[in-house]
């Protein structure tokens, strides 16, 4: 009889079990690798973060400085009426203001 399943054939449960333990090793192994690379570059990462925030940050300063008087009342109406869930980097304008500007937000922001 021909063995129609995919993957490897397994006949007994000791072949089942050490295969299934070689599994969980590889498993353990990509993930103690994950918790070292995570550990080693960790202070990396918030580096790049925080420079990734402070380049968003002089991008909004910019935009904001660019708004005409009228833009600029239109802006602090909004950021008082919708509180928290105003968020300027999504705003149609400044979208519309990094592509007239060649600025990629993609790679500013988070």
């Amino acid at each position: 009889m021909r063995n129609t399943t995919k993957g490897p054939v397994i006949k007994s449960p000791d072949r089942y079990r050490i295969f299934v333990s070689s599994i969980y090793r590889k498993i353990e192994y990509i993930m103690v690798l994950l918790y070292l690379c995570y550990h080693k570059y960790k202070n990396y990462m918030y580096l790049f973060i925080q420079r990734m925030d402070t380049n968003m940050e002089q991008l909004l300063t910019q935009y904001i400085q660019s708004l005409n008087e009228k833009e600029q009342k239109a802006y602090l109406i909004a950021k008082s009426h919708l509180g928290t869930s105003f968020n300027l980097q999504k705003s149609n304008g400044f979208i519309q203001w990094a592509k007239t500007n060649n600025i990629n937000i993609l790679s500013s922001s988070k």
